[in-house]
């Protein structure tokens, strides 16, 4: 279970370096604050999994269930995870499946840490599939060292699609925003933020196909939530249902 807290979305603002040209990267520091705690998948959801559910497996990369599936959108995804819920899942009637916030998928990769990646501000290839590593394919789930939550491939082997609309300027969106701070060092925080306005949507986590600066805990694109795309994937979230 990831437990509830707070940390600076982008990186504590000492550390936030802009000419990396994240759009993550805040311009004014914002702390969010998770006050309810969740359970996040240990691994992105595997073919295996998706074929169990669905009955099909979309991915391009069929080299295994127990690799990431991918080419499965935004949609396909709320698909899978209704179909997951209309389960007689023993022990999780008061629970329910979906996709976790872009706020809960930092906070749970970060998983406490304040640098570029969950194990530092250099790249290792111990921790993450990129291009550099990958050899042109999705690999095995599981595979290199987990963060500090005890999950594995937060950073690398497919983007993973988040439940937010995807908004450029993280602090322009019509959260309630509150101050703290003392003298001149003040900082906005938010709880459980979740943006609801646009099109595309969130990815977050960076893939196989993409350099290793795009799989910084920070890094955020966005596509179509119609879309499918041999680098995406997801993960599951879990929490009490509503």
């Amino acid at each position: 279970m990831i437990p509830p807290g707070e940390f600076w979305i982008g990186g504590k603002p000492e550390f936030q370096d802009y000419s990396k040209g994240s759009a993550s990267v805040k311009k004014t520091p914002l702390k969010i604050i998770i006050t309810r705690p969740f359970y996040l998948g240990i691994y992105p959801v595997t073919q295996a999994q998706w074929l169990s559910v669905m009955k099909n497996n979309p991915s391009n990369f069929k080299n295994g269930g127990d690799y990431p599936v991918e080419k499965v959108s935004w949609d396909d995804c709320k698909e899978f995870i209704k179909k997951l819920n209309e389960k007689d899942l023993h022990n999780l009637t008061e629970w329910k499946f979906r996709l976790p916030t872009e706020a809960e998928w930092e906070y749970a990769c970060r998983a406490g840490s304040e640098t570029d990646y969950y194990w530092g501000n250099k790249f290792d290839d111990n921790y993450c599939w990129c291009c550099d590593n990958s050899n042109s394919s999705t690999q095995p789930v599981g595979k290199k060292k987990p963060n500090g939550f005890g999950l594995f491939d937060m950073s690398g082997n497919v983007w993973e699609w988040c439940e937010d609309c995807y908004e450029s300027n993280f602090h322009d969106q019509n959260f309630s925003l509150n101050n703290q701070g003392h003298g001149s060092e003040h900082y906005r925080y938010v709880e459980d933020p979740v943006c609801k306005k646009g099109s595309a949507r969130v990815l977050r986590g960076g893939s196989w196909d993409y350099d290793s600066d795009y799989c910084r805990s920070d890094y955020c694109i966005s596509r179509d939530q119609s879309n499918r795309y041999i680098y995406v994937g997801f993960r599951l979230a879990l929490s009490p249902g509503q």
